[in-house]
């Protein structure tokens, strides 16, 4: 028997901190002094690490390490780094087999909303921007660049869009059927990532 206690609960807000150990795990955290620099973009390599692979972040002054598993949507979604530097949300994990099990400690997202690329873009210039934003239903998105695809995940990691965009400068989307709520749209252009946050009222 399933007895419901409540629902349409606010989700949990992740503690932001700044070394992740034997506290932090099984926590829903985020990692303070962002963004954090991929140290070695290599080490996304999902073609030769079936069951999941290391990434090496850094804020400048500590070096972590992300986790990602092979059974979350991230593993598929990119073949290599899509980004340079990022936020990043998840569980705290250690992965330690040997005494006195003080090492390996490790963040692990558990969707790709967790994961904030900055961007790949090196010129600032060329920006992606949303319009408007807060938005009630139709939104538009344009870029100096050409875009190939957009990618548009809800807060709680739903995939609400995931289209191949032929160059195109402009797109508008309609986002009428959607809960309201905070979403997280990654545009891959023909020089890199960005990744937007737009509120739908």
């Amino acid at each position: 028997t399933i007895i419901k206690l409540s629902s349409a609960n606010a989700l949990t807000a992740p503690a932001s901190i700044s070394i992740i150990n034997e506290s932090t795990e099984s926590k829903l955290i985020t990692i303070a002094g962002g963004p954090l620099t991929l140290t070695t973009p290599s080490e996304w390599a999902p073609a030769s690490n079936p069951n999941g692979f290391n990434i090496s972040l850094s804020n400048g002054a500590t070096t972590y390490i992300m986790r990602i598993d092979n059974d979350v949507d991230l593993f598929t979604l990119y073949t290599s780094a899509p980004g340079s530097a990022c936020n990043v949300i998840g569980i705290g994990g250690q992965f330690d087999n040997a005494t006195p099990y003080d090492m390996g400690y490790q963040i692990i997202p558990r969707y790709s909303a967790d994961v904030l690329f900055i961007s790949g873009i090196n010129d600032t210039n060329h920006k992606a921007s949303l319009y408007p934003n807060p938005t009630t239903n139709v939104f538009n998105l344009s870029s100096t660049l050409p875009i190939q695809n957009i990618r548009i995940i809800s807060i709680d990691g739903r995939t609400m869009l995931n289209q191949a965009y032929d160059n195109s400068n402009a797109i508008a989307l309609n986002a009428s059927d959607w809960a309201k709520g905070m979403y997280l749209i990654t545009i891959n252009t023909t020089q890199g990532v960005e990744t937007l946050k737009i509120i739908l009222e």
